[in-house]
C-alpha cells in the first residue's frame, strides 16, 4: 500500500544447535506459523546475534564464541527477513573472518545489514529504506563489550552517546522515520537498567520514531514516551539452548505499522521458541492471553522511574555472589562453590568489598546527602531537549564527570558556556578540569610555571621520537598514553627495541584506550592485571556503575617519562580549596607502580610534609578548586610529582585521618570530598556532613 510500511521486527536470531540440524536438512516445517505471518510483510528486521561463518578462528573474550552454519542464509530468507542487525555483542566472535563472510553471505543473498561493518566508518553508516513511498531510517547501535569495530577493524556499532545523536539529528529530516535498534542491558533481567532507560528516552526525544531492543534473553515490557514506542527487549526469536530458564524460549514479534503522516501503531505477537522442539511456534488461547497480560503488567511499571531503580538494586544485590565468582574465583569449582556461598572469597575481604563497591557506588548519591540534610535544593539534570532551559533556574552546577571520551566531550561541550556565556558558578571550574586525562596538557601546564614535575618526553613526530630513543643509553624509561587511571597504559620500557616499537604502533595504528592496564593493551599480558580488568568489566555489565563508552584511539605522538627507582610508595595529596589530605599508596607486589594498588598506608607521621606543602602551593597559584597530586622522589631524594587529577578515590579521602590547612595546622576528622567541594562552591561556612557509610 503507497505511503504505508508494515514492519516485522524479531528478536534474537541464532540457529544453532538443533536448528542448525533442520537447517542442513533443509526442514522447515517448525516455523510454518511464522511464514505466514512475515511473508505479508514488507520488511522483517532480526538481531543476528552470531556470525554465519565456517572458520573456526576465534576471538579471546568473556563468555561462549556463538557462530552458525552458512546454510542459515536458507532458513533467513525462507522467514523473508530481510534486514539483519548486526550491531550485538557476538557479531565479532569469529573475528574479522567470522564478519567478512557474513556481509558476504548477506550481499549474495540480497539481505541489508545495520549496524556492522569492517571497519567503524562501514559499522557506524545507517541503513535508509525507501518502500512504498516512505524513506525510513535504521539505526543500529549496541553497549560496548569484545565487539566493537576500529577504524580499520571489524566489528560492531557502539552505543557512543555523540555519534548516536549526530546519525539521528542528520537523519530525521532527510527521512520519513528513524528506527533505532538497541542491544544493550542487563542478560536475563526483564527490565531496563536505570541508565539504558534514561539514554533511550533522550533517544526518542531527539526524533527517533521507534526503540528496538535485544539482548537480555528475556522478554520486557515497552513504553510510549515523547509519542515514541520503547521496546526494552524481544527476547530470542530463534536461539535454541538446553538447560536454560523457561523464559529462554519466549519471544515476541512487534508489528509496527508506519503510515505518512501518523504516528507509528503496533501489534505484540507471543511465541514459543525451541522448547520441547526445534522450531517456533505461536502462543494461542489462553497462554496468548496470559502472556500479552503479563507485558503489560510490566509496562505499566516500567514507566515509573523510582521503581526501576529500585529494583535494579535489588537485582544487582541478587547477583552480588556471583559477580564476585566470576572476578576472583580461581578455577571453575570455585567458582561454583563461591556462588552457593559454600566456600568464602579467599581473595576478596569484606573490608576490601565494601572499598570496591563504594568505589563505584557512592560519588553521586553523596552529592545528594549532602544537600538533603543542609535542606539545600537541588535538581538533577538531564542531558535532553530542556537543559538548557532546566539550567536557567540553577544557581550552581555540578557536573562529576570521568574520563572516557563521552563525558570529556560532553564537560568540554557545556562547562565553558555554563560558567562563561551563562555566568553561573561550577564544579569543576575551567582550570580545575582543563587537563583532566591529558597528560601532555598537564606536563606542558606544570613546567612552563616550573613546578617539580617528574621529566617527560613528548613527541609529535615519528622519526624524532626515533632518533631521540636512539640517542638514549640509559633505561629503563616509561611510556605512558595521556589518558588512563589506576597505573593503566602505563608501562616500564626497558630497552630500545621494546620502545621503538611503541613509537611505531602509537604512530601506525595507534593504540586502544579501554581501561585495561597498559602492557596487556600492547600485548604484554600478565594474569594479575588481566583479572583485573576483567573484574571491573563484570561489574560494570552487570550495572554497579555506567557501562564504559568507547575510548579515543591513541596515536600520533609518544609519551615518555623519567624512571625514578627505589621508590617503593607514592605520596598522594590532594587539595581541596585550601585544604591538603595526604596518606601513602603501596606497590603492587613485584610492580613498581602503587597508583591502584588499594594498598593504603594513613599513617600521618609517615607523610612527607614537604609534598603538601608543594601541592597546596601549586592550586593556590593555579587556582585550582581540587587536585590530587601523585609524589615520587627523585635520585636526589627530592619530592616530585608523575602526574595530577581532578577525580580520585573519595572513600580514601574520607578514610585519612583529617587535613592539612594552608599554614599546615592539622585538623581532624573524616570528611567527604564532595562536603568541602559544595561548601566551597556555595560558600556556606556552617554546612553540615552528615552520616554517611
Amino acid at each position: 500500500m503507497q505511503n504505508e510500511v508494515n514492519i516485522s521486527f524479531l528478536g534474537d536470531l541464532c540457529p544453532i544447535n538443533r536448528v542448525e540440524k533442520l537447517i542442513l536438512d533443509k526442514t522447515y516445517d517448525g516455523f510454518s506459523d511464522l511464514t505466514q505471518i512475515l511473508a505479508k510483510q514488507d520488511l522483517v528486521i532480526a538481531n543476528l546475534e552470531c556470525p554465519l561463518t565456517d572458520t573456526n578462528r576465534k576471538i579471546k573474550k568473556i563468555g561462549p564464541n556463538l557462530k552458525a552454519n552458512t546454510g542459515s542464509i536458507d532458513l533467513i530468507k525462507h522467514l523473508n527477513i530481510s534486514i539483519a542487525a548486526l550491531a550485538n555483542n557476538h557479531i565479532l566472535d569469529f573475528g574479522q573472518e567470522g564478519m567478512s563472510d557474513t556481509l558476504s553471505l548477506l550481499r549474495e543473498n540480497g539481505v541489508n545489514y545495520v549496524g556492522g561493518g569492517m571497519n567503524i566508518k562501514e559499522a557506524k553508516k545507517p541503513l535508509i529504506i525507501d518502500k512504498n513511498g516512505l524513506k525510513i531510517c535504521f539505526i543500529n547501535v549496541c553497549e560496548r563489550e569484545f565487539n566493537i569495530a576500529r577504524e580499520n577493524y571489524a566489528g560492531a556499532n557502539p552505543n557512543e552517546i555523540f555519534n548516536t545523536i549526530k546519525a539521528i539529528e542528520e537523519n530525521k529530516n532527510l527521512v520519513d522515520f528513524v528506527i533505532l535498534i538497541y542491544h544493550g542491558g542487563a542478560e536475563y533481567y526483564n527490565l531496563p537498567t536505570p541508565n539504558m532507560q534514561k539514554c533511550l528516552r533522550f533517544y526518542a526525544s531527539i526524533g527517533v520514531d521507534l526503540i528496538i531492543g535485544h539482548h537480555s534473553h528475556i522478554v520486557s515490557g515497552y513504553e510510549i514516551q515523547y509519542s515514541t514506542p520503547i521496546f526494552y527487549s524481544l527476547g530470542n526469536f530463534i536461539f535454541d539452548w538446553k538447560n536454560k530458564p523457561d523464559f529462554w524460549n519466549e519471544s515476541i514479534i512487534v508489528n509496527a505499522r508506519l503510515k505518512k503522516g501518523s504516528e507509528i501503531s503496533f501489534e505484540i505477537i507471543p511465541l514459543l521458541q525451541c522448547k520441547e522442539e526445534p522450531g517456533v511456534r505461536l502462543l494461542k488461547g489462553d497462554l496468548k492471553i496470559n502472556k500479552i497480560h503479563q507485558i503489560k503488567d510490566l509496562c505499566s511499571l516500567i514507566e515509573n522511574e523510582s521503581w526501576i531503580n529500585d529494583e535494579w538494586k535489588s537485582f544487582c544485590k541478587s547477583q552480588s555472589k556471583e559477580i564476585f565468582a566470576k572476578i576472583f574465583s580461581i578455577n571453575k569449582n570455585h567458582k561454583r562453590l563461591m556462588t552457593r556461598g559454600i566456600m568464602p572469597n579467599v581473595l576478596l575481604s569484606d573490608k576490601k568489598k565494601l572499598i570496591l563497591f563504594n568505589q563505584f557506588f557512592c560519588d553521586i548519591d553523596i552529592y545528594q546527602k549532602i544537600l538533603r540534610h543542609n535542606n539545600i535544593d537541588f535538581t538533577v539534570l538531564n542531558f535532553n531537549e530542556n537543559f538548557w532551559k532546566e539550567l536557567n533556574n540553577i544557581d550552581f552546577y555540578i557536573h562529576r564527570f570521568i574520563g572516557t571520551d563521552q563525558d570529556i566531550y560532553m564537560a568540554n561541550s557545556i562547562l565553558p558556556i555554563i560558567e562563561f556565556e551563562l555566568k553561573k558558578p561550577c564544579y569543576p571550574d575551567f582550570k580545575t578540569y582543563w587537563s583532566y586525562e591529558d597528560k601532555i596538557k598537564e606536563y606542558f601546564l606544570m613546567s612552563s610555571n616550573e613546578f617539580p614535575m617528574a621529566k617527560s618526553f613528548i613527541f609529535f613526530d615519528k622519526n624524532e621520537a626515533l632518533s631521540w630513543i636512539d640517542r638514549k643509553s640509559v633505561f629503563p624509561i616509561i611510556f605512558k598514553l595521556k589518558a588512563g587511571a589506576g597505573s593503566t597504559n602505563v608501562i616500564k620500557v626497558k630497552n630500545k627495541a621494546q620502545a621503538g616499537r611503541l613509537i611505531r604502533r602509537l604512530f601506525g595504528k595507534g593504540v586502544s584506550d579501554q581501561g585495561i592496564p597498559g602492557f596487556s593493551n600492547l600485548k604484554f599480558f600478565n594474569f594479575q592485571s588481566l583479572k583485573k580488568y576483567f573484574g571491573i568489566k563484570i561489574l560494570t555489565y552487570l550495572g554497579s556503575y555506567n557501562k564504559w563508552p568507547v575510548w579515543q584511539i591513541h596515536k600520533n605522538y609518544v609519551i615518555f617519562q623519567e624512571f625514578l627507582p627505589n621508590n617503593e610508595y607514592d605520596t598522594r595529596v590532594t587539595t581541596i580549596g585550601k585544604r591538603a589530605f595526604a596518606f601513602r599508596r603501596m606497590n603492587r607486589k613485584n610492580d613498581f607502580r602503587s597508583s591502584g594498588s588499594g594498598i593504603i598506608d594513613y599513617n600521618l607521621d609517615a607523610v612527607d610534609m614537604a609534598c603538601v606543602k608543594i601541592a597546596l602551593q601549586i592550586s593556590r597559584n593555579m587556582q585550582f578548586q581540587t587536585m590530587a597530586y601523585d609524589f615520587l622522589y627523585d635520585t636526589e631524594k627530592k619530592p616530585v610529582f608523575c602526574e595530577l587529577s581532578y577525580t580520585f578515590n573519595d572513600r580514601a579521602i574520607y578514610n585519612a585521618e583529617g587535613y592539612w590547612d594552608e599554614e599546615l595546622n592539622f585538623h581532624k576528622g573524616n570528611f567527604w570530598p564532595q562536603y568541602f567541594q559544595i561548601k566551597d562552591l556555595l560558600n556556606i561556612k556552617d554546612l553540615k556532613q552528615p552520616e554517611i557509610l
